[in-house]
């Protein structure tokens, strides 16, 4: 059996007993028929169900008590390049007629920040979540958002094997970030018009989404703090690296 029918045996499988045990087998029939052609491009090892919600939730970096109760928790967002175990993250996402939202608990001794950031690339020396959405399962086009424990965000696009692009920004997106006792939450919005627009949510199709955390350490110099790379799919990289069309999965939406 080729290594793509090995995948897509493998997420068949996965989607319906997702569907038994979360009940949306409208979901898994329909992501069913459209799974195979992302799988061209070795996207799609790993799939997340996006929960469809009546009663969005409160974009303020506070986490209420039910507001994110009914969508699918992620917590495997871990150290795939170290023999170490990494700090715990939650993601969770859900989508209403409007809006792609979004979730992360990050647990962290030592969040790293800087009181103010004079551009948008000096969050690439902070602690941050991010996500990537990839236009096709090759990487021709695709888009990144990487957002600070504050809510600050770099946004960029790329084209693999070219050069990033740190101009694009996220239209009508909304992130807040806070900070809490046991580390901090990112919590945000994208319109599915701004998904459309970008040309990653379209057809019914997957998305092609990565989901990462890049939790650092201060050594003394803000521009070299020690890094530790976190993802939800380990890339076929031998070192951490998320610009790559194999560090993502798909999401589907229910």
């Amino acid at each position: 059996m080729s290594k793509k029918y090995s995948r897509l045996l493998a997420c068949l499988i996965y989607l319906c007993c997702l569907s038994q045990s979360h009940g949306f087998v409208s979901a898994a029939v329909y992501s069913l028929t459209n799974v195979t052609d992302t799988l061209e491009g070795d996207s799609c090892s790993r799939i997340y169900a996006v929960k469809k919600i009546a009663t969005p939730p409160v974009i303020d970096g506070v986490i209420g008590p039910d507001e994110w109760r009914e969508a699918h928790p992620m917590e495997d967002i871990v150290l795939h390049w170290e023999k170490q175990k990494g700090q715990a993250t939650l993601f969770k996402s859900s989508y209403d007629r409007k809006f792609f939202y979004f979730l992360f608990e990050a647990t962290d001794s030592q969040t790293v920040t800087w009181p103010a950031i004079e551009q948008e690339l000096d969050v690439i020396w902070e602690d941050r979540v991010e996500l990537f959405f990839g236009c096709d399962p090759h990487f021709h086009k695709y888009y990144c958002l990487e957002i600070d424990a504050l809510g600050r965000y770099l946004g960029n696009s790329g084209s693999i094997g070219q050069k990033i692009d740190v101009s694009w920004e996220c239209k009508n997106c909304t992130f807040i970030g806070k900070t809490t006792a046991s580390g901090y939450v990112v919590e945000g919005s994208i319109p599915l018009s701004t998904l459309l627009e970008m040309g990653v949510f379209t057809d019914g199709k997957p998305m092609i989404t990565g989901v990462y955390r890049a939790d650092f350490r201060e050594t003394g110099n803000p521009k070299e703090p020690e890094m530790h790379w976190m993802s939800w799919v380990k890339s076929h990289s031998p070192t951490p690296n998320f610009h790559i069309p194999s560090s993502t999965g798909c999401f589907i939406f229910e």
